[in-house]
C-alpha cells in the first residue's frame, strides 16, 4: 500500500510541476510578445499586422514569433543564424507556401534589426 501511495504522490508532484512550468513559460511568452508586437507591426505595416493578428489566434505562430522577441541577446543571435541558414535553403528553391515564408522572412528581418540596434 505504501508503494502505491509513493507512486501516486510522485506522479501528482510531477504533474503539478509540469503545470507550473507550462504556466510560467506561457506567461513569459505572452510578456515578450506584448513588449515587441507594437514595434513589429509598425516596422512591417500590413504584413506585420496580419501576422500579429494571426498570432493572437494561433499559439504556434505566437511561439514562433517569440523566438525573435526574446531579450536574451545570445539566444536572439543564434535564432537569426538559424533563420539565415533556412533563408539560404529557401532561396535555393525549397521555399514554403504562403504565410510560412512570410513568417520566416519577417522574423529574419526583425531579428537582424534588433541585433543591429543592440550593437550600436
Amino acid at each position: 500500500r505504501s508503494v502505491w501511495a509513493w507512486v501516486l504522490t510522485t506522479v501528482t508532484i510531477r504533474l503539478l510541476w509540469l503545470g507550473v512550468e507550462t504556466a510560467i513559460g506561457r506567461a513569459g511568452l505572452n510578456a515578450s510578445f506584448a513588449r515587441h508586437i507594437a514595434d513589429f507591426k509598425q516596422q512591417f505595416g500590413p504584413y506585420g499586422i496580419r501576422l500579429a493578428n494571426k498570432a493572437e489566434q494561433d499559439q504556434r505562430i505566437k511561439k514562433s514569433l517569440a523566438e525573435v522577441f526574446t531579450d536574451d541577446y545570445e539566444k536572439l543571435k543564434k535564432t537569426v543564424e538559424q533563420l539565415e541558414v533556412m533563408d539560404t535553403l529557401f532561396q535555393a528553391g525549397m521555399r514554403p507556401e504562403g504565410d510560412e515564408y512570410l513568417l520566416h522572412d519577417l522574423k529574419l528581418k526583425y531579428g537582424k534589426n534588433r541585433l543591429e540596434q543592440k550593437e550600436k
